[in-house]
């Protein structure tokens, strides 16, 4: 499998070139807002979007950015993984209002 980054967009693909999943992203700033995190269901149940969420912190690091993720599924993974916490940007320091 690979991974194709592309204007705030990465992709999963298969060796036969089969789209498997993608993980989207916003720029605030230095802030990488993740939005979007999909795994297609016939590849569901191999953890392909822990890796999406993982390659999407690499390419964080790399960059020098912070990341803000307002996915549910990239806020469960910073919760679980405390290697992730030194780039972790809350909603509060966004400046944004709480929904509720």
């Amino acid at each position: 499998m690979n991974f194709i980054e592309s204007d705030g967009r990465l992709l999963l693909v298969s060796d036969t070139k089969e789209d498997m999943g993608e993980l989207a992203w916003l720029m605030q700033d230095d802030i990488m807002i993740i939005d979007h995190t999909y795994v297609y269901p016939n590849f569901r149940r191999q953890q392909l979007a822990e890796k999406l969420v993982a390659k999407g912190i690499e390419i964080a690091r790399k960059n020098h950015w912070r990341v803000h993720p307002f996915c549910p599924f990239a806020a469960s993974e910073f919760d679980k993984k405390q290697e992730y916490q030194d780039l972790y940007v809350s909603t509060e320091e966004m400046g944004w209002e709480d929904a509720d």
